[in-house]
């Protein structure tokens, strides 16, 4: 399994995230996962973002100014060439 972090971009949000996914980088519902911390309010539902289409769910409170929230991807997962 591999692991990749960085900046997962929304139109609603922006969050610091880890990613867990396995080669090649092309998946249906589910194959790649992750967790990440934001700082504004988001929901249980999907949104589009720069690495793919993912389902948020499981959403914590981390601290007084982070959520911490789950997600699955849905679909390909587009990671940043380094």
């Amino acid at each position: 399994m591999e692991r990749w972090k960085g900046k997962l971009k929304a139109r609603e949000f922006e969050a610091n995230v880890e990613i867990f996914y396995r080669m090649p980088t092309y998946y249906t519902l589910g194959e790649w996962y992750g967790y990440g911390t934001v700082t504004q309010s988001i929901e249980e539902r999907e949104y589009e973002t720069n690495l793919g289409s993912i389902i948020v769910n499981n959403i914590k409170d981390s601290n007084y100014s982070k959520l911490l929230f789950g997600f699955t991807g849905n679909g390909d997962l587009f990671l940043p060439r380094e």
